[in-house]
C-alpha cells in the first residue's frame, strides 16, 4: 500500500512538472507561427518572385494557386479551376483543414489550423518518447521540434507543406509499432496508419522501402510483403476516385520521376554523365545539413562522436536512413535529363524526413546522461529558434540556414522581399502599395539551370 502511494506521489509530481513545458513549448510555438506569417512566411519571403495578396500585401508564393486547387475541389467547384494543380494526391492536409479554411479564410484558418497540427504531433511524439526512453529524453524532443525551423516554413500557409513535420513524425511512429509488434493485428492497423500519412505529403519513397526493410531485418518474410501492400491501400483507393471521377494522375510534377528514370535506362555520355556524378560530395553534404536547418544534423553529428560506443539507432531508424541514402543517390547519380532537376543541393529539403533520425539519436543520448549534452541541446534549440525569427527580427548571418533549405534565389532575397514589403505578420494590414516597382522590376521569373533544364 505504501508504495503504491509512493508511485502515485512521483506520478502527480512528475505531471505537476511538466505543466511549464508543456506551456511555454504552446505560447513558443504559437509565437514562432505568427512571427512566420504574413509578408515573414519563409516560403514566398525566400522566393525571387512572391505573389502579394492585393488586400493586406502579405505575400504568397507563385505556386499559390496549385495548393488552393485541392480546397476548390472539396467544394465541388468546376474542374476548370482546380484541374490543372500538380498537388491533387495530397489530399488528405486539405480535406482536415477545410472546416478552418472556410470558417476563417485561407490564410488566418490555415495558421490556426498548422499550429493545432504542429501541437498535437509534437505532444504526441513526446509521448511516444516518453514511453520508451523516459521523461528526460521526451522533453527533448519536445523542445526541439517547437524551436524546429522546418515546423514553422509552412505554418501560416494552406500547403500541405505544413503537414511535412507532422506526418513524418506519425510515419516513424507507426514504422516503430510495426516492426516492435509480435501480433499481425497491431501490424497492420500500424501499416494503414502509415498508408494514410502518405496521402498527406510524398512519404512513401522514404517510409515504403523502410516497413519492407525493417521486417526483412526481423526475418518476418511474410511480413515484409504484407505490410507496404497494406500500407499503399489508402493511395491505391485514392488513384481508383480519382480515376473513376477523370482526374489526370499525371502532371509536370510527377513525370519528373518517369524522367529521372528514363535517363537510366537511355543511358549517357559517360563524361557528361561524370560532370554530374562528381557534384555528388557537395550535394550530400548540402543536403545533410540544410535539410534539417544546419543545427540539427550538426548536434546529432556532435551526439554520435560522444556517445561513439554507444546504440543510438535502431533498427527501424537504419532502414529509414538507408530509405533516404536510396532516394538522394538515385536523384543524384542519374544522368543528364531535362526538366525539373532532383539532383544537387538546392533541393535539400527533399530530404527532411531524416530530422526524426537525428532526433532519435539525441533522444537516446538524453537517455544516457552526459554533463555536456544539456547545454548542446539548449543552444540548438536557441539557435534553430533564431533561424525562425529571422524574417521578423533581420538577422543576415542566418539568411543562408533559411535559404538553402530550398535554394531557388540568392539568400539576400529574403531580406530585399522583406525591405519592399515590411515585415509584418497577419493582423497588420497594409493597403499602400510599397514593393510593387520591386516586383514589376524583376520581371518573368528565370528558373536557373540547376533548377530546370530545357
Amino acid at each position: 500500500m505504501t508504495g503504491t502511494l509512493e508511485q502515485q506521489r512521483r506520478a502527480q509530481a512528475s505531471q505537476a512538472s511538466n505543466w511549464p513545458h508543456a506551456v511555454g513549448i504552446v505560447a513558443l510555438v504559437g509565437v514562432g507561427a505568427w512571427l512566420s506569417s504574413g509578408t515573414l512566411s519563409p516560403l514566398p519571403a525566400v522566393s525571387d518572385l512572391p505573389l502579394v495578396q492585393e488586400d493586406c500585401h502579405y505575400l504568397v508564393d507563385i505556386d499559390w494557386g496549385h495548393h488552393i486547387s485541392p480546397y476548390l475541389m472539396l467544394q465541388g467547384e468546376p474542374e476548370e479551376s482546380w484541374g490543372y494543380s500538380v498537388v491533387l494526391r495530397r489530399i488528405l492536409y486539405p480535406l482536415l483543414s477545410l472546416p478552418f479554411v472556410i470558417w476563417l479564410g485561407y490564410l488566418v484558418g490555415a495558421l490556426l489550423f498548422n499550429v493545432l497540427m504542429t501541437l498535437t504531433a509534437i505532444f504526441g511524439f513526446g509521448a511516444f518518447v516518453n514511453r520508451r526512453l523516459g521523461r528526460r529524453s521526451a522533453l527533448t524532443v519536445m523542445w526541439l521540434l517547437a524551436t524546429y525551423p522546418g515546423a514553422y516554413y509552412a505554418i501560416a500557409m494552406p500547403y500541405a507543406y505544413a503537414a511535412i513535420v507532422p506526418a513524418t513524425l506519425v510515419a516513424y511512429m507507426a514504422l516503430s509499432l510495426a516492426h516492435e509488434t509480435e501480433r499481425i493485428t497491431r501490424a497492420v492497423p500500424a501499416a494503414l496508419l502509415l498508408g494514410l500519412t502518405f496521402l498527406a505529403y510524398d512519404l512513401f519513397p522514404y517510409f515504403l522501402p523502410a516497413l519492407a526493410l525493417s521486417q526483412l531485418l526481423r526475418r518476418r518474410i511474410l511480413w515484409a510483403v504484407l505490410l507496404p501492400v497494406i500500407a499503399m491501400l489508402p493511395s491505391v483507393l485514392l488513384v481508383w476516385i480519382y480515376s473513376r471521377a477523370g482526374i489526370p494522375l499525371t502532371n509536370s510534377n510527377t513525370v519528373t520521376y518517369a524522367n529521372i528514370i528514363g535517363s537510366y535506362l537511355a543511358g549517357a555520355d559517360l563524361s557528361t554523365w561524370w560532370n554530374e556524378v562528381s557534384e555528388l560530395p557537395r550535394a550530400l553534404l548540402g543536403s545533410y545539413l540544410f535539410s534539417t536547418y544546419f543545427f540539427l544534423p550538426v548536434l546529432a553529428t556532435v551526439v554520435l562522436v560522444l556517445h561513439r560506443r554507444s546504440r543510438l539507432l535502431n533498427v527501424p531508424e537504419v532502414a529509414l536512413l538507408i530509405s533516404i541514402a536510396t532516394v538522394f543517390l538515385f536523384n543524384n547519380l542519374a544522368p543528364p535529363y531535362l526538366g525539373w532537376q532532383m539532383r544537387g543541393e538546392w533541393i535539400a529539403r527533399l530530404y527532411q524526413p531524416i530530422f526524426v533520425i537525428l532526433l532519435m539519436v539525441v533522444a537516446r543520448a538524453a537517455a544516457r546522461p552526459h554533463r555536456t549534452l544539456p547545454t548542446l541541446v539548449a543552444a540548438t534549440a536557441v539557435l534553430n529558434f533564431a533561424v525562425v525569427l529571422t524574417p521578423s527580427l533581420g538577422l543576415p548571418i542566418l539568411d543562408q540556414v533559411q535559404a538553402r533549405y530550398y535554394l531557388t534565389a540568392p539568400a539576400q532575397t529574403l531580406d530585399d522581399n522583406l525591405d519592399a514589403w515590411g515585415r509584418r505578420p497577419l493582423g497588420f494590414c497594409q493597403r499602400t502599395h510599397e514593393g510593387d516597382e520591386l516586383q514589376r522590376s524583376r520581371g518573368v521569373y528565370q528558373r536557373p539551370e540547376y533548377m530546370y533544364r530545357e
